[in-house]
């Protein structure tokens, strides 16, 4: 296990989706921002810096064989009682945030396939195992290759997994909602391939779909969330492009076996010069709850339930 922790934050990726999704920010890039302690058998992470309010995580990249799903159980401590420990896994995925008083066992399963980075045009294989630790102090880790269902993601960045600065403050970075489901659920493996500025049209032209189909099996669950960038593409109108894409993805989605989701797009936080809520995505919303009666697929209202939200805490 020894030699899997970075031990130099110099030694971090370049890019976010192929690491932890953590990144020392431009003026922090030469610097070093931590160190490794190892004291009464549990790694720890040491901050150099010591800004006030932002943190550097124990940092951890095992390589495994092949890409798939992996178990990955955790057995650690916390290093100080008074705080929560934050655990990300893969991309900056939350998998735990709690205080803990006594030795903690942690297990969950991580999903290692290709992703076609932001801005970039061709896929990127990094087989390895991505542990990022907060106010932890690591006794054991141990990764073993498992079966299990993978829920995929498809999206835009209302979706997305999102990078964050070392040194990391929760306050000054941001995420799609598929970055935190590994919070909520363990017994699946999170495969979120949503990035920003996608559409329904562009997720399937720059490459990001044929990673998925190829690797998409028997009762995976697929979750589709677009809309935001198509409305501002008169071919992917609601009634015509929009439509025709999401259907298609069902379509060869159920061919595959899987189970196919639409998720009515994240509501935008828009409110008139009178302080009345001005619904931009109602169509979309509104024509996803009906391909869902149509292919009679289950439908995950979100624009509802986030739009709700909105409202009811005002401008």
């Amino acid at each position: 296990m020894d030699d899997c922790f970075i031990y130099s934050s110099k030694d971090i990726g370049k890019i976010p989706e192929v690491n932890s999704g953590f990144l020392p920010s431009w003026v922090n890039q030469e610097k070093e921002l931590f160190s490794i302690r190892k004291k009464d058998g549990f790694f720890s992470c040491c901050d150099i810096l010591k800004l006030q309010n932002r943190r550097v995580p124990l940092l951890y990249k095992k390589a495994v064989e092949e890409k798939g799903i992996y178990e990955v159980e955790i057995t650690f401590e916390s290093v100080n009682l008074e705080e929560e420990v934050l655990i990300f896994t893969s991309r900056r995925h939350l998998a735990f945030k709690e205080k803990v008083s006594n030795l903690t066992t942690l297990s969950f399963l991580i999903d290692v396939s290709p992703i076609i980075p932001r801005g970039q045009e061709v896929a990127v294989n990094d087989e390895a195992i991505n542990l990022a630790f907060f106010n932890a102090k690591v006794e054991n880790i141990k990764v073993t290759k498992s079966e299990g269902r993978r829920i995929f993601i498809f999206g835009d960045s209302t979706v997305a997994d999102q990078g964050a600065e070392l040194p990391y403050s929760p306050f000054t970075s941001y995420s799609g909602w598929g970055q935190m489901l590994s919070y909520f659920i363990t017994k699946n493996a999170i495969s979120n391939h949503a990035h920003s500025g996608l559409t329904t049209a562009s997720f399937r032209r720059e490459g990001h779909y044929k990673i998925v189909i190829k690797e998409i099996r028997e009762n995976d669950i697929v979750l589709m969330q677009f809309g935001h960038n198509d409305q501002k593409l008169k071919e992917l109108n609601y009634n015509t492009g929009y439509r025709e894409n999401l259907i298609k993805y069902i379509e060869e989605i159920e061919e595959k076996g899987a189970i196919a989701i639409i998720v009515t797009p994240l509501a935008r936080n828009s409110f008139d010069n009178c302080g009345n809520y001005n619904d931009l995505l109602k169509e979309f919303a509104s024509e996803c709850l009906l391909i869902g009666k149509e292919k009679n697929i289950q439908v995950i209202d979100l624009h509802k339930f986030s739009m709700e939200l909105f409202i009811s805490l005002g401008l």
